[in-house]
């Protein structure tokens, strides 16, 4: 098997994973109604919202510029999660380049 192939497979099983990790977070988001976006889900932690935009950023960060093993994309600051439940689910559906 060449080193192509290889990196091949393990990029296609990694988009796979990125994808079961969305259906389980929109199955989550589904159930939530828009108040609830934005409540903390314990006493110290981060509302959904918050999360969204945390595990999204993570994920580009780190395999949105796969083609540049030694780039890494600037980390955006989550400050609050504020606007319409489809500008805080953007980055959760946005796909990387």
């Amino acid at each position: 098997m060449t080193a192509q192939r290889v990196a091949d497979l393990y990029l296609s099983d990694v988009r796979g994973r990125m994808r079961g990790v969305r259906a389980l977070g929109d199955g989550a988001l589904a159930q939530l109604q828009a108040s609830e976006w934005h409540t903390p889900l314990a006493q110290d932690g981060n509302s959904a919202a918050v999360l969204i935009q945390h595990l999204a950023g993570n994920m580009h960060s780190r395999w949105g510029r796969c083609a540049a093993a030694t780039a890494r994309a600037p980390r955006a600051r989550v400050r609050g999660a504020t606007g319409t439940r489809s500008s805080r689910r953007a980055p959760w559906t946005e796909s990387p380049s």
